[in-house]
């Protein structure tokens, strides 16, 4: 519905509750291919400046596309933030927003059991200094960038790297 449906009104009700069809995954009109595909690098904006991130379809298409998807809808919620910062390793945060989630991560030996996907990084490669991945193993949306030493770990789905050295700066 255009307006959220009342639950209750008048002088005796001191507030109205409901949810507007924008706020529900699928209710956003989604972009074309052609212009999910055009999307080559994202820019997140934080107090200390723009991270640009480099997207790597050949890495996890799935995670790209849903990325893509945040960026052309401009559907992120209140819970797209950094917040964990760790200088000279690593930046988390989240990427919430009313679109349909990426479930699609890295299938690994102990890995979480809706992570089943064995196209993405085939063979495994451990993730090096600038590249970006879903936290925990996950398919996201909370999201890290592997600020300092490499070798990580080859269990997180990897989609991007940091696009250049100003970014890698931050």
């Amino acid at each position: 519905p255009s307006t959220a449906p009342l639950r209750g009104e008048g002088a005796h009700v001191p507030w109205s509750a409901g949810t507007c069809e924008k706020d529900k995954p699928g209710s956003v009109p989604l972009p074309s291919a052609e212009q999910l595909e055009a999307v080559r690098v994202v820019a997140l904006r934080t107090a200390k400046g723009e991270l640009r991130i480099k997207l790597r379809p050949d890495w996890h298409a799935p995670s790209v596309t849903y990325v893509r998807t945040v960026a052309l809808t401009d559907t992120c919620t209140a819970k797209c933030v950094f917040y964990r910062a760790e200088p000279g390793f690593l930046l988390q945060g989240g990427m919430r927003a009313v679109v349909p989630p990426n479930s699609r991560c890295r299938a690994f030996p102990g890995g979480p059991a809706d992570c089943t996907d064995p196209q993405e990084r085939p063979g495994g490669k451990m993730m090096e200094k600038g590249q970006v991945a879903w936290a925990g193993g996950s398919a996201g949306p909370d999201l890290f960038i592997l600020m300092g030493r490499n070798g990580f770990g080859a269990t997180h789905t990897v989609w991007g790297e940091l696009a250049d050295e100003a970014s890698l700066a931050l």
